[in-house]
């Protein structure tokens, strides 16, 4: 198992708060690496899973959560030879991002292309939620 330790900036602590994981999230689950990029009308997400195939992904939102899991088949053990470095891994690899009540969920637009998947999430327009209350 992978123990993952994220050096954030401010800037990406702020972002994690908004886009962020939910309380029963482990450490332990393995990761992958994401971008997620805020447009005026969407939101981007690209997750980089090498070696993933199209059929092992499953995207999901559920409870104001969306969710990514891939799994990874282990390659054959080589029957000769002895590993000297074995740093790629095989399993089930997770994340889960709270996303904001302003995406159209039934919309999202999945792409998978070179072990990159890319979520094009689009927002709805945002009602002013502000009611003017009157003062006596």
């Amino acid at each position: 198992m992978w123990n993952i330790t994220k050096h954030e900036t401010p800037i990406e602590k702020l972002f994690d708060d908004f886009w962020s994981f939910p309380d029963v999230f482990k450490a332990e689950e393995k990761l992958f690496n994401v971008d997620l990029v805020e447009n005026k009308d969407s939101f981007t997400l690209k997750a980089d899973l090498p070696g993933v195939k199209k059929e092992d992904l499953d995207v999901s939102i559920e409870n104001g959560y969306l969710t990514v899991v891939a799994k990874r088949s282990s390659e054959k053990e080589h029957d000769e030879g002895e590993y000297h470095v074995h740093e790629r891994s095989s399993g089930e690899f997770k994340r889960k991002f709270r996303v904001p009540e302003s995406v159209k969920a039934e919309e999202i637009k999945a792409e998978f292309k070179n072990g990159v998947l890319e979520l094009i999430i689009p927002k709805t327009e945002k009602e002013e939620n502000k009611t003017r209350i009157m003062i006596n």
